[in-house]
């Protein structure tokens, strides 16, 4: 789909993708897009990548979270057997609704929705949380 909007040269001027490392800093931007990223790290590690789109989000910017959402803990699911692959495999892990909550918060985001789609991915939507 990028690849698509791209060639028609729609966005070109409106879409930066900019390495770096996201525990140091991140450029100023309206939008944060990060799709599987936080599964990979621990809540301090996580935090500490939110916390720096928090620092260098413009007024009104959102950051978007693309993760799989742990449901209730006496629900099935699919998801619990990733958190558990997570859990020894890395120091990552999956996430609850609560615990995406407290994430966000910790980092100074206010986790505004969360939109289910079709697949076992959901879209977290968060803001700079009120500073006053």
């Amino acid at each position: 789909m990028i690849a698509q909007v791209r060639a028609a040269g729609q966005m070109d001027e409106r879409i930066a993708l900019i390495s770096g490392d996201f525990f140091a800093a991140v450029p100023p931007a309206d939008a944060y897009l990060l799709r599987k990223v936080l599964h990979d790290w621990s809540d301090e590690e996580s935090a500490r990548i939110l916390a720096n789109c928090r620092h260098a989000i413009r007024r009104g910017g959102r950051v978007l979270v693309v993760e799989q959402v742990v449901p209730p803990w006496n629900e099935w699911s699919g998801i619990k057997f990733g958190d558990l692959e997570m859990l020894v495999l890395t120091h990552g892990r999956e996430r609850t609704e609560a615990e995406f909550r407290a994430l966000f918060a910790t980092a100074g985001l206010r986790l505004e929705r969360i939109v289910l789609t079709t697949s076992d991915l959901s879209i977290l939507e968060g803001s700079a949380a009120d500073t006053s």
